[in-house]
C-alpha cells in the first residue's frame, strides 16, 4: 500500500476503485489496495449489526450498555454510538494508532471534570474523614493501610505547600481526585448494609487503586508520553466508577450486572497501566492515511444507508435498517 499515492479508494460499486493495470506488479498493488477495503466493509457490517441488536436490548432493559467488540475501536463513529466516552472501555487494542485516538478522546472528554485545583485539599480532607470513620466504627485496619493513608496525606500536603501546588500536572491532580473518590467509596462501604456490597469486590482492590494513584501524585517515575496517556485514562476510569459505586450505595441500589461492569473497568484500569505502550502521540503519515480511509468508509456506508431509506417505500422502510445497509456496503453495492 503506497501512502504517497493519495487517499485510498473507497469502492462503492463493482466498477469504482478498480484501476487499470499494465503489469503483474501493478495488479498485485491493486489487489493489496482493494482487499483491505473489502475486509473493512465486512467488519463494519458486523459491528453495525452488533449495535442494532445489542443496543436495542440494552435500551429496552434500561441497564448498562453491553461492552462492544474490541475491533469496533477502528470505527470511531460506531464506537461512540455503542459505548461513548463517559466510561473507560475495558479492553486494550494492540494497534496503538486507533487505541491512542480513543484514549485521547476519552481523556479530553472527562479530564476537565476532574482537574480540580482543590484536588489536593479534597484528598487530605477525605483521608482524615476515612481515618475518623475507622476509629468511630472500631474497624480493624492493617498497619500497611494506615501507613498508606499517612503517605497520601503527606504527599497531598507537600503538593499544596510546594510552588507547583496550584499549577501541577493534570495527571497529579486527577490522581488526587481519584484517591479522594476511592476514600469516599470506602467510607460509604463502612456505613452501608452488607446486602448492598458486591461479594466479588475485594477490599484490597481499593488499596491497590490508592497505591497506584499515590504513585501518580508523586510523579517520580519517568515514562513515555504513551504510558502517561494510559495512566491518565486509567485514573479517570477508576474515578468515574468510584463515583457510580458511591452513588449506588447511597441510593441503596444493588444490581449484580451493574457491579460486574464496575469491577471489570476497575480491574482493567489497574492492569492496562502495566502494559508497555511505546507509541508516539504524534500523528504519522500512515495514521492520517488510515484515519482518512476509515472516516470515508463510515461516511460512505452512512450515505448508502440514508439513500436506501429515502428510496424505500413505506411498507419496506422498517426493514431498511442500518445493518442491512452496512451489509450492502460490504458487498460493494
Amino acid at each position: 500500500m503506497r501512502a504517497s499515492s493519495g487517499s485510498p479508494p473507497i469502492p462503492t460499486s463493482k466498477g469504482e476503485g478498480v484501476m487499470e493495470v499494465d503489469s503483474d506488479q501493478d495488479r498485485d498493488d491493486c489487489d493489496v489496495m482493494i482487499e483491505p477495503a473489502a475486509a473493512l466493509r465486512g467488519l463494519y457490517a458486523m459491528m453495525v449489526s452488533w449495535c442494532d441488536q445489542l443496543l436495542d436490548i440494552d435500551i429496552e432493559e434500561g441497564g448498562d450498555r453491553s461492552v462492544p467488540p474490541l475491533l469496533m475501536i477502528h470505527f470511531p463513529r460506531l464506537f461512540e454510538r455503542a459505548w461513548g466516552n463517559n466510561r473507560l472501555y475495558p479492553q486494550a487494542l494492540d494497534d496503538w494508532c486507533p487505541y491512542r485516538a480513543y484514549l485521547q478522546k476519552f481523556c479530553d472528554h472527562n479530564a476537565p471534570r476532574y482537574h480540580d485545583p482543590d484536588a489536593y485539599k479534597l484528598c487530605m480532607d477525605q483521608e482524615i474523614k476515612l481515618k475518623s470513620e475507622w476509629l468511630y466504627k472500631h474497624t480493624l485496619v492493617p498497619h500497611d493501610e494506615i501507613s498508606l493513608s499517612d503517605d497520601i496525606q503527606n504527599c497531598a500536603y507537600e503538593l499544596i505547600c510546594s510552588n507547583s501546588g496550584e499549577g501541577d500536572s493534570s495527571i497529579s491532580m486527577i490522581a488526587a481526585t481519584c484517591v479522594a473518590k476511592e476514600s469516599e467509596l470506602i467510607v460509604e462501604r463502612l456505613s452501608c448494609h452488607p446486602s448492598l456490597l458486591d461479594p466479588e469486590e475485594s477490599p484490597h482492590k481499593s488499596t491497590q487503586i490508592r497505591m497506584f494513584a499515590l504513585s501518580c501524585m508523586k510523579g517520580s517515575q519517568a515514562c513515555s508520553d504513551a504510558a502517561l496517556l494510559v495512566k491518565k485514562a486509567a485514573l479517570l476510569g477508576i474515578t468515574i466508577e468510584a463515583g457510580f459505586m458511591t452513588r449506588n450505595l447511597r441510593d441503596k441500589y444493588y444490581d449484580s450486572n451493574v457491579s460486574y461492569l464496575n469491577r471489570l473497568i476497575r480491574r482493567f484500569a489497574l492492569e492496562v497501566v502495566r502494559q508497555k505502550f511505546d507509541g508516539s502521540l504524534e500523528h504519522s503519515a500512515h495514521d492520517d492515511y488510515q484515519y482518512d480511509f476509515v472516516a470515508r468508509l463510515e461516511e460512505d456506508a452512512e450515505n448508502h444507508c440514508r439513500d436506501s431509506l429515502v428510496n424505500s417505500d413505506p411498507a419496506s422502510e422498517e426493514k431498511g435498517n442500518v445493518a442491512s445497509c452496512a451489509s450492502t456496503c460490504s458487498n460493494g453495492n
